[in-house]
């Protein structure tokens, strides 16, 4: 079963009992980086409330243990207003995170109202199979989960690299006798190659995306290593289209990894796994299951 799937049909009036949170994994948010105050980056109608090194339990029951619904709910809400009054279980800040940059992803709120609260994402225990989901929830300035194996792509996955977000498009063509083969279209959304679009075959085997003359997709963008990531057709079969796309951080030919990270957009519910890193209101995150 898709992670999606589970997610959807855990939030549907599912209720965690006593004896599934005695045999559920202890889930633990360690606060890896705080956002820094000082940057100009920064909206100045924020104040954010947790701190450095701060470690965030996480209950199976959910963030409301009167509901025991297993949703842990973390957001941003007004300030001067009383978090009780909304339905934002662990508070990131108070204010609103919103900026420019947030358009490319779509989720600002259109009259930027920033007298309500938002989600910005949420944490979810399933008892059934016994483990965390993580979802992006829509309203504040993205969810991005950091690369640290190959991942595969999807069709409109986001990913996110120092200063460019780059949407995926998978398409389906054919090609002389009825071949179907798998086609990619990486869509550049800002950044230094902003509205620019490339497409690639599955022949191409693996492409190079960074700094380094020699990338198939080269970018002027200080924040990026010299080999950003690589996107990669591996076939599940002699048959092409039963192929797929991967994204790998890094190099893997030497295994170097990146400097800064490559990420994704959690816009669909994704397992939470051992030392996964994850980004969201400006704060940096580590997932430790015990």
């Amino acid at each position: 079963m898709q992670s999606e799937e589970i997610f959807q049909q855990h939030t549907a009036n599912i209720i965690v009992t006593e004896a599934q949170v005695r045999n559920a994994p202890q889930l633990t948010i360690n606060v890896v980086e705080i956002p820094d105050t000082s940057s100009e980056t920064l909206p100045s109608t924020i104040q954010y409330q947790l701190h450095k090194n701060q470690c965030l339990d996480i209950n199976p029951l959910g963030g409301n243990s009167n509901l025991k619904n297993g949703a842990t709910v973390f957001g941003t809400v007004p300030i001067g207003c009383n978090p009780a009054q909304y339905p934002i279980n662990v508070v990131l800040a108070h204010g609103d995170d919103s900026n420019e940059e947030d358009d490319n992803t779509k989720r600002k709120d259109e009259d930027g109202d920033q007298n309500t609260a938002k989600r910005h994402f949420a944490i979810q225990y399933h008892p059934i199979n016994n483990l965390y989901m993580i979802k992006d929830q829509g309203e504040g300035s993205g969810t991005f989960a950091k690369v640290e194996k190959p991942y595969t792509l999807a069709n409109g996955t986001l990913i996110s690299f120092g200063e460019s977000h780059m949407v995926v498009q998978l398409h389906r063509t054919k090609h002389h006798s009825d071949v179907n083969r798998n086609k990619l279209v990486l869509k550049f959304l800002d950044g230094p190659r902003q509205f620019e679009q490339f497409t690639f075959m599955p022949q191409i085997g693996a492409l190079k995306i960074g700094r380094m003359s020699e990338c198939d997709i080269k970018l002027q963008d200080a924040g990026l290593s010299r080999v950003q990531c690589v996107v990669q057709y591996i076939r599940n079969s002699q048959l092409e289209e039963e192929g797929r796309w991967v994204l790998i951080d890094g190099n893997p030919e030497t295994q170097q990894k990146s400097t800064n990270g490559t990420w994704v957009y959690l816009d669909e519910a994704h397992v939470v796994q051992d030392g996964m890193i994850f980004r969201a209101c400006n704060y940096l995150f580590e997932c430790k299951l015990l």
